[in-house]
């Protein structure tokens, strides 16, 4: 009878940890979100405190009307110019980075940047002319548009609106700007928010759902409600969002994309469009790794990154586990060059944190690695890090997804995975070391 309790009790034991694993795997996400959110409200209140962005008073009974009388005094007595606004989330990440460098290196329009900010709901403007800005921020998307109208913007930019609120209604009041005052408009795809409000192409599953030439959509999307935070679902349905983005990515006059990757799935979906302009991103920092002999007896791999749930943070801990379990691969190591959410313990798993990309070449050396991964599991339209690798001359493997694949397959030093589990990287990698050997 005792031993009988004690089976009862194991079977116990294991679901429960089957099921707080599970937990695990549907939080992380979330978590590396809440606190990438929470990095961003602190980042923005303390810009404003300093330097005294916002005008906005709680003491005003009319803080709109302030802000637009704001922009007029600004404006007035300049030359007028090409006036170009900017539309984007403000969460942060590689995204606001790029915009930042763009409206830096083209100063000579009048330059309006709008960001929404989720922390307290409103819309933070900041304007530009040479040397000078001034920023306030706004109720209503309403108000956005009263700029629009009222200063005499001839370019929109949409860089992201995920986070925005009433996403369509954006795109009808753009797309009704655009007719009415002939209003040059730019989109540019750092991800996949135009196909899918989930925006990384994973399915309920979690796999990545191209496979599926995009004919699932409607059983999955309303099944999808636990890959996103809740404060970037969007509730609508799947034919309602195409049919709008369709209309407004053919009133664009120009679509930017990062790769032909990202071109073929929008085209997939949305059939031909011929102002897609496909302009890589720059990655000219990294200095090449001159390593031609090894300073350890193991077989060290690389990570580059924040690696998160879409970013392969479970395949990433499965190859650990695999590593740190069978006899075959004791020899191998790995290093992440940033960090994985969930954290990952092991033996054989070293996490360095925060790191600068310049020292990224010193970094592989001092740590003699061998070949890198990307582990996306999702379609990224670009991938920074495996450019950065691919630039210092590493070998780097990745699976056969987005534009990751689309370069290293063309990298004398790449190498594909040809299934999206830790136990086909693992063996691809090693494999391939068995062969390569320095």
């Amino acid at each position: 009878m005792s031993r009988c309790n004690d089976c009862e009790k194991d079977l116990v034991i294991h679901d429960l940890q089957k099921k707080l694993a599970l937990i695990k795997r549907y939080l992380a996400p979330f978590l590396w979100l809440r606190r990438l959110l929470k990095k961003t409200f602190k980042i923005i209140k303390r810009t404003n405190n300093e330097t005294g962005l916002n005008n906005t008073s709680k003491n005003d009974e009319n803080p709109e009307k302030n802000n637009i009388d704001t922009l007029r005094t600004f404006m007035q007595g300049k030359q007028i110019r090409e006036s170009v606004l900017y539309i984007d989330h403000g969460v942060g990440g590689g995204c606001n980075q790029y915009l930042d460098l763009h409206i830096a290196e083209n100063t000579i329009s009048v330059t309006y940047l709008v960001r929404y900010n989720i922390n307290s709901g409103r819309y933070d403007i900041n304007v530009y002319y040479d040397s000078e800005s001034i920023s306030f921020s706004l109720t209503t998307i309403d108000d956005v548009f009263a700029i629009i109208n009222s200063q005499g913007i001839k370019k929109i930019t949409l860089n992201n609106i995920i986070s925005f609120p009433d996403t369509l209604n954006i795109l009808k009041r753009l797309i009704d700007a655009k007719k009415r005052r002939n209003i040059e408009v730019t989109m540019h795809i750092h991800d996949y928010f135009s196909v899918c409000p989930t925006f990384y192409l994973l399915d309920k599953n979690q796999n990545y759902c191209g496979p599926l030439e995009f004919k699932e959509c409607e059983k999955c999307y309303p099944s999808s409600g636990e890959m996103i935070p809740p404060v970037l679902r969007v509730e609508t349905g799947i034919q309602e969002w195409r049919k709008l983005w369709k209309e407004f990515l053919f009133e664009c006059d120009t679509i930017v994309v990062f790769s032909e990757s990202s071109k073929s799935i929008l085209e997939a979906v949305y059939g031909n469009l011929p102002q897609i302009k496909i302009i890589p991103h720059t990655v000219d920092y990294i200095e090449k790794v001159d390593r031609t002999s090894k300073s350890t007896n193991t077989i060290n791999i690389g990570i580059l990154g924040d690696v998160v749930y879409h970013k392969g943070s479970l395949i990433l801990g499965e190859m650990v586990n695999i590593a740190a379990d069978e006899e075959r691969y004791s020899n191998v190591r790995f290093v992440l060059f940033g960090t994985v959410h969930p954290s990952i313990e092991s033996n054989v798993f070293i996490e360095t944190g925060n790191y600068s990309k310049e020292n990224l070449p010193a970094l592989t050396i001092e740590n003699d690695i061998d070949i890198f991964i990307v582990p996306s599991i999702c379609p990224e339209t670009f991938s920074y890090t495996t450019q950065e690798i691919i630039e210092m001359n590493m070998p780097v493997a990745c699976f056969d997804l987005g534009a990751p694949a689309e370069r290293v397959k063309n990298y004398d030093k790449g190498l594909i995975v040809s299934e999206t589990t830790g136990k086909c990287a693992l063996e691809t990698i090693v494999n391939w070391y068995d062969l390569n050997e320095i």
